[in-house]
């Protein structure tokens, strides 16, 4: 009989019967758990971000620089940078401002950009021409927006912005646009509070604002970056992580939060195990002792309950993992948790699994319960083999 047959047996029976120790299941049920959880929680979250960093990074661009409007010359040098280093760009002026239809108001974030129709579809929102055109008075409002003002394709609506009230009439500039489409993003409440508009009208419009944008379609390289800033000094520069910072790092923490609430239930199945194998170590220390009688040295008596615990770890880590897949493949193929859950939140977002999260799952899942298997493994080692023999008396 070989030494995995042997162990096989000497651990799969209860005490010194023959009949299958049934409990040995549940350590790895609870291993199982843990896996899947974990697994399907870097599936959604990985997916997530995938769908809100890549729709934030192509809205608020990847990189912005901010000058201040009264430096002209600046403003040159720095557009000559940018198109000898083939960085497309957009001129742009963002403020605060009041949209009203009638008797409805709204508070919006308003973005005034040159060339605006080349600019959407450099966002993807692309929409069929109306009958108006794209004149220089229109405006793309989010459909959440358009909606809570009541509005509709060729609405007109007035544009009232409060900080840039006329010093001497105390009266702030007012302009009518015209609502020529709007834009659904679904992400966070961008929908609700932004509108996009013509860069001649927020000229108008946005009289004392200070500072002006230019949206850049792609990060400056880090070997021109230092040559820029150094040329550059009273000009920002930031990209799209740095305005976006506050979201990442909250994402990323409940990424953490429920990975370790996942690990956790590996780490009670791995605590549960040691129980296990500390209460088969008492049942058997007569078995141990006639073992070591026999020949069996401790390396050998310690390898038992090692390799007890390294096949709970494998067995619970292929099994818990090879569940989450075949969920994640099954969801991907029939949809079918959009159909079990009207509202559940993989209806927005895709499933993304790589193979070195695998990977660390399975290691991280094999190492806590191969650690738990440590102590019982030693003390069954220090067994006096006289005493456990006597022990049967």
């Amino acid at each position: 009989m070989n030494f995995l047959r042997f162990t096989y047996r000497f651990i799969s029976r209860k005490g010194s019967s023959t009949n299958f120790n049934w409990t040995l299941i549940f350590p790895i049920i609870g291993i199982v758990v843990g896996c899947t959880l974990v697994t399907l929680t870097f599936a959604i979250m990985d997916g997530m971000e995938e769908k809100i960093f890549s729709s934030l990074r192509k809205f608020s661009s990847p990189a912005k620089i901010t000058i201040d409007k009264s430096d002209i010359d600046n403003i040159k040098e720095v557009e000559e940078f940018l198109v000898q280093n083939q960085i497309k760009y957009f001129n742009c002026i963002e403020r605060n401002g009041i949209l009203s239809n009638e008797d409805d108001y709204r508070f919006s974030k308003i973005r005034a950009v040159h060339n605006l129709e080349d600019y959407l579809k450099s966002l993807g929102l692309t929409s069929e021409p109306n009958d108006y055109g794209f004149e220089d008075d229109t405006a793309i409002l989010g459909n959440g927006l358009a909606r809570r003002l009541n509005l509709e394709v060729l609405d007109d609506i007035k544009l009232i912005s409060p900080l840039d009230v006329n010093m001497f009439t105390g009266v702030p500039p007012i302009q009518t646009i015209k609502l020529y489409d709007t834009f659904v993003l679904d992400i966070l409440d961008y929908d609700y509070n932004y509108a996009f508009i013509q860069y001649k009208t927020g000229q108008k419009i946005f009289r004392y604002s200070k500072n002006m944008l230019l949206l850049l379609s792609d990060k400056i390289e880090l070997t021109k970056l230092n040559e820029f800033l150094e040329s550059f000094p009273n000009v920002r520069y930031s990209t799209w992580e740095d305005d976006q910072h506050k979201l990442i790092s909250a994402m990323k923490l409940e990424k953490i939060a429920y990975t370790t609430f996942g690990f956790l239930i590996v780490f009670i199945a791995g605590f549960n195990l040691l129980s296990l194998m500390s209460l088969s170590v008492m049942q058997k220390i007569p078995q141990i002792g006639i073992l070591k009688t026999i020949g069996y040295s401790n390396s050998n008596i310690s390898m038992i309950f090692v390799v007890q615990s390294l096949a709970t770890g494998f067995l619970g880590g292929i099994f818990g993992i090879g569940f989450a897949v075949g969920l994640i493949k099954l969801e991907t193929e029939f949809n079918f948790m959009k159909v079990i859950f009207d509202t559940f939140p993989l209806k927005e977002f895709p499933l993304i699994l790589s193979p070195e999260k695998l990977v660390f799952i399975f290691t991280i899942s094999v190492l806590l319960i191969v650690i738990a298997g440590i102590y019982p493994a030693y003390k069954s080692a220090k067994l006096n083999p006289v005493k456990s023999i006597d022990y049967i008396k």
